[in-house]
């Protein structure tokens, strides 16, 4: 999804109920070095160095967005910047370098396993994390799953970028969700 920000406050303030999908401070849609989301507690820290809110996020701004959890009781909708695409066998992360194999395997030898096949990989871009149902599952099955979910983010990249240079998006978020954001302008 695509989504313009709305009005930015001066700190963040706790959820409250509202419309606009709440978009967390420290996921800005600004990226650490990595190129995934910025999580570390000295990035969370507000220091000299760090940038105001406002600063690194002006009304108006563009963002590509996932919603991680629907909206329910008066709670808008969470959404993230860190996108991911879930395969049969592989989750893509397209703005992340690692290859990753999921917690909830325990087996070492089964691990090792699904690692040499992840690092047998083609070259492509973005990274991967094998799911657990990828468990037994043939080298030939990750490689067509990967290059599946590839062309898939290719394309919505791709639709992105045709929808935001035709029309503005109408979908506002908000970095808080305070009793006066959460209350549309046509009501206040």
């Amino acid at each position: 999804m695509s989504a313009r920000t709305g009005r930015v406050p001066p700190r963040e303030r706790p959820s409250a109920p509202g419309r606009d999908g709440l978009l967390s401070a420290s996921e800005d849609g600004t990226r650490g070095r990595s190129g995934g989301p910025r999580d570390d507690a000295a990035t969370r820290r507000a220091g000299p160095d760090r940038a105001s809110l406002q600063d690194r996020l002006k009304e108006g701004r563009e963002l590509v967005v996932q919603v991680v959890r629907e909206a329910f009781g008066g709670k808008g909708p969470r959404v993230t910047c860190f996108i991911t695409l879930p395969g049969r066998y592989l989750v893509y992360a397209p703005q992340a370098p690692f290859r990753g194999v999921s917690r909830r395997i325990h087996d070492p030898e089964e691990r090792q396993r699904l690692r040499d096949i992840l690092t047998a990989l083609p070259e492509m871009p973005g990274g991967f994390i094998v799911r657990t149902n990828g468990e037994g599952a043939p080298p030939s099955a990750f490689e067509a799953d990967a290059r599946f979910l590839v062309n898939a983010w290719r394309a919505i990249d791709g639709n992105i970028a045709r929808s935001s240079s035709r029309r503005p998006s109408s979908t506002p978020i908000s970095i808080c969700s305070c009793a006066r954001c959460a209350t549309p302008p046509e009501r206040r």
